[in-house]
């Protein structure tokens, strides 16, 4: 990707602003033409933006998709590719999210980090922003209507932030598969088991993005998100110790 254009987009800014600033002392044809020249650099702007935000779109996609694999799987994904560059970037891009440990016999996978600071800035986002929608409101004199389509706004916001930070709390989980059983550690220190060899079920929830581990018997059950990173492994992992009576 060529790299962005900050001159031509600055000159586009200081046109602007010698237009409204100079808009009455310039003649009408050379205020028509600072206005035009500042129009196209602000709308080439919004579209070179526009793209890039895309491009950078996609680019998340695949890397949340390739950090499901583990770095065999990965490599052998990415060696169809044609671009060399390309594998370098994607390779680069997948070791900021990390990589699952291996300790002893146990195998340990974890959430991205950079998932965390995502949700944990969409949360403060969402709060900020339903600040500044209700404060102004309650401050300045507005209509009733204005006043509660402020206030609905707000907590709309807020409702979206609480479950942003349920969601950053169970980010911070921890799972682990051993010879002995699967394991979930969650942020505040709790342990959950299952052990392999007592008839567990396995279901995948493809609307919650999730597989749920469960024994036959009890309904409580383990959810292994997909966005976990090595999920293909940790799956694979959970298939083969597992011993599974049902698979939906």
């Amino acid at each position: 990707m060529p790299p962005f254009q900050w001159t031509a987009f600055w000159i586009g800014v200081v046109l602007l602003i010698v237009y409204y600033v100079l808009m009455d002392v310039l003649y009408p044809w050379q205020g028509l033409v600072v206005a035009l020249h500042g129009g196209v650099y602000a709308a080439l702007f919004v579209v070179i933006v526009s793209r890039r935000g895309l491009l950078a779109w996609r680019v998340r996609r695949v890397v949340h998709y390739l950090r499901r694999f583990d770095s065999a799987q990965r490599s052998t994904i990415l060696a169809h590719l044609n671009s060399e560059q390309a594998q370098a970037y994607l390779e680069y891009r997948l070791a900021d999210h990390g990589a699952p440990e291996t300790l002893g016999l146990t195998e340990r996978f974890a959430f991205s980090e950079i998932d965390r600071t995502e949700t944990r800035v969409a949360m403060w986002g969402s709060t900020l922003a339903a600040i500044g929608i209700v404060l102004p409101a309650s401050i300045f004199i507005v209509t009733d209507t204005t006043r509660l389509f402020a206030i609905c706004c707000g907590l709309l916001l807020i409702m979206v932030a609480v479950v942003l930070h349920r969601t950053l709390w169970r980010l911070h989980r921890v799972f682990e598969v051993s010879p002995f059983g699967l394991s979930e550690m969650a942020a505040d220190g709790t342990v959950r088991r299952l052990l392999w060899g007592y008839g567990l079920t396995l279901r995948n929830r493809r609307w919650l993005r999730r597989v749920e581990v469960a024994p036959t018997s009890d309904p409580a059950f383990i959810g292994i998100p997909y966005s976990v990173v090595g999920f293909e492994r940790l799956l694979q992992l959970v298939l083969e110790k597992g011993g599974f009576t049902q698979a939906v």
